[in-house]
């Protein structure tokens, strides 16, 4: 089976009790797909701990693993295209610059599959944060987040919940 195979690329970078739940691999046919990708096209795996995105090149010699931490992801977004869709993925590192993450080239079933699964860990991975957290200020003190309405720390600049900005008022 072709789970078993690409589970097998990325099983040395599998931490202990780490599951995979998803595998979304790229279409082989895309125009802006680069060219050695053509022939091995990006997997990525959703695991119950983090995301990793293994893009392969010099026609698969090479091996490149992107890790992101669920705890990270802070947003997600499905672009819907003509023929294939992309993937968004704002996490917190890249979020401060700006610059989200982005998977090209999916179906819609793949990329529908991945964000579906992506918001379901997200929103285990709030409330796990949420039922941890215990605020050491008074809430009256705290920045109020205008996205999610979440409480924050006044040192904070950003939600710990959702990641947006706070203002101070």
């Amino acid at each position: 089976m072709d789970e078993e195979r690409y589970i097998s690329y990325i099983e040395s970078f599998l931490i202990p009790k780490e599951k995979v739940e998803l595998i979304v691999k790229q279409t082989r046919w895309w125009p802006a797909v680069p060219f050695n990708s053509i022939f091995k096209p990006i997997i990525t795996f959703i695991t119950n701990e983090r995301v990793l995105i293994l893009s392969r090149h010099d026609l698969g010699l090479k091996r490149n693993v992107t890790i992101i931490p669920l705890a990270h992801v802070r947003a997600i977004r499905l672009q819907k295209g003509l023929i294939l869709c992309s993937v968004v993925i704002g996490y917190m590192a890249e979020i401060m610059e700006e610059k989200p993450g982005s998977l090209d080239g999916l179906t819609y079933s793949s990329a529908k599959a991945f964000v579906e699964h992506m918001s379901i860990k997200l929103s285990e991975e709030a409330e796990s944060v949420r039922s941890r957290r215990k605020p050491i200020f008074k809430e009256e003190e705290g920045k109020k987040c205008e996205t999610c309405g979440e409480i924050n720390d006044p040192a904070y600049d950003y939600c710990y919940h959702c990641g947006a900005r706070l203002y101070s008022h």
